[in-house]
């Protein structure tokens, strides 16, 4: 084989990668819109329901929160959340991980929240901890996550249903 020929390989080998970069791009792009659209959606659904609350804390000299480890705090932000599903089977009080539906203003987002601190309130939750956006790590199965077949949004989906039937009937 040529240089010629090698370089002919290394063209097409390029342009495979390239065109496989831009379909993922493409389908991230379309998982993101009907991400936004499937929030909205259930955000919508889950209005009525508004009970609970999200807040945000950070460390303070003159907070009026008292943490677990004795240490002040103040709240950043409170916004209207809904619990989709817990993410562990044992928490504790210290240590709560849930995936939430957090409304900001207009705009809602499906996070991950560690519950580090206690609120001593029933439908309150509250962390000094920065929340995560939920995403394809969030549905793993057997060390492949769902963005490589392309489910994630739809298990979401399916998460988000059980949540609101669960808000419906209050339980």
């Amino acid at each position: 084989m040529g240089l010629d020929d090698a370089i002919s390989q290394a063209r097409r080998q390029q342009e495979l990668q390239d065109e496989s970069k831009r379909q993922e791009e493409t389908q991230q792009q379309r998982d993101q819109e009907k991400l936004g659209r499937l929030l909205a959606e259930a955000a919508q659904r889950l209005l009525p329901h508004r009970s609970e609350t999200f807040h945000r804390m950070r460390l303070s000299p003159t907070g009026t929160f008292v943490g677990q480890d004795r240490r002040r705090y103040q709240q950043v932000s409170g916004h209207w959340c809904w619990v989709i599903k817990e993410m562990t089977k044992n928490p504790t009080p210290w240590n709560h991980p849930v995936m939430l539906l957090v409304l900001e203003g207009t705009t809602p987002h499906a996070v991950r929240a560690e519950l580090n601190l206690r609120s001593g309130k029933a439908g309150q939750y509250v962390s000094s901890l920065p929340l995560t956006p939920v995403g394809p790590g969030d549905y793993s199965n057997r060390g492949f996550t769902a963005l490589f077949f392309g489910e994630w949004i739809g298990e979401l989906e399916k998460d988000l249903a059980a949540a609101i039937v669960r808000y419906e009937r209050g339980t």
